[in-house]
Order: C-alpha cells, then structure tokens, then sequence
C-alpha cells in the first residue's frame, strides 16, 4: 500500500527517515498517481477544503458519493480566486467545480489561463488587465461577490481583491506571508515576507472579514479531522476528479543544492502553476 501524510510541525514533521503520524493524517495513494505528485496534493488539498468548509463556511460534500442537493442560491455565489497558477488556487477550484457551485471567478496569467478553466473556473480574466475588476464584476451579476481567496498576498493583489470584495459579512482568505515591495527582486531585497498580518496591511472595508488562513487548524473540525484525508481524497484522487498540479522534480546536485535550486525558484516567483518537489533519493 501507498500512503501519504500531510506532515506538521511535531513528532510526525517530514524531512525524517522514520515518521510516526496520526491515522486521519495520513491517506491512501491509488495507483494512478506518481509518487512525485504526492507532494503536490495534501497540504493544498486540505487548505483549500478548509477555506471553503471553515473560513467561508460554503456547503461542501461530508461523504462520498454526495447524496445532498445544494440549494441553487448556494451554489451560484460569485466566488473570486486571485491567482489561479498557485498551489491551494488550484485545488480550490477543483473542490469548488465538485462541489457544483457554478460562478467560480479566477485570475491567471496568460500562461496558467487555460490551466484553471480545466481545474474548474468558470470566467478567467488576466490580472494585469487594467479593467480586470470591472470584467469580474459583470460576471457575478447582480450579486455581489462576498468570498475570496488571496494566495499570492502582495500589496497589488490585496488592494484589487479589496475592489472586487466590499459589503459586511463578505469573507476574504489571504494566505500569508503577504509580500510587501517588487516580487520579483525578492532575493535583492526588494521585498520582505510578513507573516504577522497587522489590520494596516490589508485594505479592506468595513465589514469585510479578512483572515489569513492557517490550515492546520483543520484537525478541529470533527468531520474533517476522520473523512478528508482518509476517506475523500483517496477516492477524489483514485476517480480522477482531483488531478495533482503539475511538478517541476529537482533532482540534479547535491541534497543541498537542490533545496537551494528549489529555495530560489519559490523566491524569484519562477513556479507559476507548478510546485518544486525535492527529489531525495
């Protein structure tokens, strides 16, 4: 049998010859997906189920197959992911596509942009696009758009998800460390990583419940801590409607300089729709 674990900090953290983890953390494998893809599906897999279940408190299916009906209503809620290239943006547009909600907004670039109408986005537009929001809300109707997800959290991203987002109750999950400065000169100093969120660095209005999410506090609730890891996503992975994001393996140079060449692609923002995945054998 092939297993995988959404490892934590702990006795059951990864990088250990030896792990001893929890049952619930730990998912059976079908043989229809490569080891290396592993790595690309458990931590993004449960954070996306978690922001959608827990931080948006959207109806998501409790047992496979589904035998609940949504509401219509429910289901058609214009839904904003910024940044569909990115590791949980992709799996949150697939668990949104399962779960039958029909208006699920994305941005990509135009290299990711065909990627997330097959993940599961309805509408697609290119976030550089100076008339993006005004794109994104025609699509979502009359209805105004109250859930979000910011995974790439640069000062850029957050304000035009503050555009697009606005009315009390309205939800946005930011994924940190928010990157304050120019992405792309990261490793030159041109940016710096913040993960303590202050209430000055997100621009949102009043009413707007903007949290970064922290998905390892999945385990509280009951019904995620006993099905999601082994019971949905095995059979997720094993039908085929959650497919792995695509992996760039490093495998070349010592141990070292492949954490290093894998440390330098996360920084230079060089991974748009791809994970690095260390190879360590």
């Amino acid at each position: 049998m092939r297993v995988g674990a959404f490892t934590q900090p702990g006795a059951d953290r990864g990088l250990q010859q030896y792990v001893v983890a929890p049952a619930n953390r730990v998912s059976k494998i079908p043989s229809n997906i490569k080891p290396q893809d592993v790595a690309a599906v458990l931590d993004n897999f449960v954070t996306a189920w978690y922001i959608i279940s827990n931080t948006f408190e959207l109806p998501l299916p409790k047992t496979l197959p589904d035998p609940e009906r949504y509401p219509t209503s429910a289901m058609s809620t214009p839904i904003l992911v910024w940044g569909a290239g990115t590791g949980t943006s992709i799996y949150t547009l697939q668990v949104l596509k399962l779960a039958r909600y029909s208006n699920i907004i994305a941005t990509a670039s135009e290299r990711t942009a065909a990627a997330a109408f097959q993940f599961g986005a309805t509408h697609v537009f290119d976030y550089s696009d100076p008339d993006v929001i005004e794109k994104i809300r025609s699509v979502a109707g009359t209805e105004p758009i109250k859930y979000a997800l910011d995974p790439v959290c640069t000062k850029n991203s957050l304000a035009k998800v503050a555009e697009a987002v606005k009315g009390i109750g309205s939800k946005v999950s930011i994924i940190v460390p928010i990157k304050l400065g120019d992405i792309q000169t990261l490793t030159q100093g041109g940016a710096k990583l913040v993960t303590s969120v202050t209430e000055e660095m997100l621009p949102f209005g009043v009413g707007v419940e903007a949290e970064p999410t922290n998905a390892l506090n999945w385990e509280q609730d009951p019904n995620l801590k006993d099905t999601l890891l082994t019971k949905i996503l095995p059979a997720l992975l094993e039908s085929g409607d959650i497919k792995p994001q695509p992996v760039q393996v490093i495998n070349q140079g010592s141990l070292l300089e492949r954490v290093q060449r894998a440390a330098e692609l996360v920084r230079t923002n060089q991974l748009r729709g791809t994970k690095a995945v260390v190879a360590f054998d």
